[in-house]
């Protein structure tokens, strides 16, 4: 599957339901996620926050740009609080 670029490898999980992680990283940081709702933001449907509510902002940038919380946090430091 391709998102903005880049490649992921999509899992299933059974019930509509995929395992979404990066091709270049098949044992790191992943996203399980409905498939349809994916696909639908994938195709442009809508908002990512809106196609995919029960996702956090960790998980919903990892899928827009692959950088998983640990690699976001070195580019970009700490959130501050």
């Amino acid at each position: 599957m391709r998102i903005k670029g880049r490649e992921y490898i999509e899992e299933s999980l059974g019930a509509g339901m995929v395992r979404v992680r990066l091709i270049t990283k098949p044992d790191g940081y992943h996203v399980d996620v409905n498939r349809a709702r994916l696909r639908a933001w994938v195709n442009g449907t809508g908002y990512i926050q809106d196609m995919l509510p029960e996702l956090n902002a960790d998980q919903r940038e990892f899928l827009m740009s692959g950088a998983d919380p640990e690699e976001f946090e070195r580019l970009f430091g700490k959130e501050d609080q």
